[in-house]
């Protein structure tokens, strides 16, 4: 078994190693059966059960498999301005209720997850949130549990120094944020499973953006050493660094190539419009007077509005299809930068490639698609349209 949480969707193990729980020695009934019980799990545990039988001749059977027990919902959201710091630094986090209020947190504890060392103690729930001060470097494990000792929020946090350890063969990379707006710093904690002096660190997208070393630095980035293992990185965010761009690091190491990233997600600014009517209740045949006002940053801005009125029934049929017009021009952009290494090769012709074969021009059926035809309700559910609205250099615009 091997203790486990889920945080924001990234699947990280409270234990480094797996724990051997239990083992059992069983006889088959006539039918072939075997009845057996695992241990109750009071956290999230990822159960690796392996059966090993055989019929007492030489033929013997091995079968595994894997059950995952995840958390249940989340009542609070526990959350850190920043998502590392160093020893000694006093961490705040923020304690944000996610959806009706349940059961209030009652006790904390914190795991140090490198040598499993558990702390707890009672939690004051009339706080606004949770200040931590972490004495030694390494990868901690956050919970709350309420007085009946169910989990209510959980977090991760990472502690700069030599106690952060990686899994051998790999790289942990780990930004202090989730999203940077255009002209902040974005601090990287780069940690390896072996002492380097040297690494390739690039900016990839559409191409390989930006190239620099780990031992010199470049002018768009800013290495600092903290551990033999383990280094700082300040990236200074450009604007054309958005939506998002792929920060990568790869080094080698007695002949084994060891390659990570991690994406930067970039902010970007949006328009926000705010509508008001002259009334609030209006009888069929009225004149609806609307004022637009749109805002950038907090500021009024002149800009082209598209403007729709519809019949609110609509939606109860269906709801909108269409994404948001700046998720729709700003989502996140794909790494088209393919890193590989020469150190796999063998020999002339008997190096594979990743794929058999070169891929078929296009994965559609060419039969022809029969459009099935259906009459449409002659309803007019658009009751105004003005794609070409435009507002002033105060953000407001009148519509009638």
């Amino acid at each position: 078994s091997q203790q486990n949480t889920m945080v924001d969707g990234e699947l990280r193990y409270s234990g480094l190693f797996p724990v051997d729980l239990k083992t059992q020695e069983l006889v088959a009934d006539s039918g072939g059966n075997v009845d057996f019980t695992l241990p109750a799990a009071n956290d999230p545990s990822r159960y690796i059960l392996t059966v090993l039988a055989s019929d007492g001749a030489a033929y013997r059977i091995k079968s595994t498999r894997e059950l995952m027990i995840e958390r249940s919902a989340s009542l609070y959201r526990l959350a850190a301005q920043r998502k590392f710091s160093a020893p000694g630094e006093s961490v705040h986090f923020d304690l944000t209720a996610e959806g009706p209020a349940g059961a209030k947190p009652a006790r904390w504890q914190m795991v140090q997850l490198e040598k499993q060392i558990k702390t707890e103690g009672a939690f004051d729930a009339s706080k606004p949130g949770w200040d931590v001060k972490f004495a030694e470097s390494g990868s901690y494990q956050l919970s709350l549990r309420d007085a009946n000792n169910n989990l209510v929020a959980a977090a991760s946090h990472w502690v700069s120094g030599a106690g952060v350890r990686a899994t051998p063969g790999s790289i942990e990379i780990v930004f202090d944020h989730e999203r940077y707006h255009a002209g902040d710093t974005a601090e990287a904690l780069i940690t390896f499973s072996d002492p380097v002096e040297q690494a390739l660190l690039t900016l990839e997208r559409d191409k390989v953006e930006q190239v620099g070393l780990l031992g010199a630095g470049a002018d768009w980035i800013k290495p600092q050493r903290v551990a033999p293992n383990q280094w700082r990185v300040r990236i200074p965010v450009k604007e054309d660094y958005g939506p998002n761009i792929t920060f990568s690091v790869a080094y080698t190491r007695q002949g084994d190539f060891v390659f990570q990233n991690a994406g930067l997600q970039i902010i970007e600014p949006r328009i926000a419009l705010q509508f008001k009517t002259d009334k609030e209740v209006y009888q069929p045949g009225e004149k609806v007077t609307l004022d637009v006002t749109a805002l950038f940053e907090g500021k009024p801005v002149s800009t082209l509005v598209a403007l729709g009125v519809v019949d609110e029934m609509i939606y109860v049929l269906q709801p909108e299809i269409a994404p948001e017009i700046g998720d729709f021009f700003y989502h996140p952009r794909r790494n088209n930068v393919r890193t590989t290494a020469s150190l796999s090769f063998i020999s002339y012709d008997l190096a594979a490639g990743r794929t058999a074969g070169a891929p078929a021009r296009h994965n559609y059926n060419e039969r022809g698609v029969k459009v099935l035809e259906r009459p449409r309700r002659d309803n007019v559910d658009t009751a105004f349209w003005a794609p070409s609205l435009k507002t002033d250099a105060d953000g407001h615009a009148r519509v009638s």
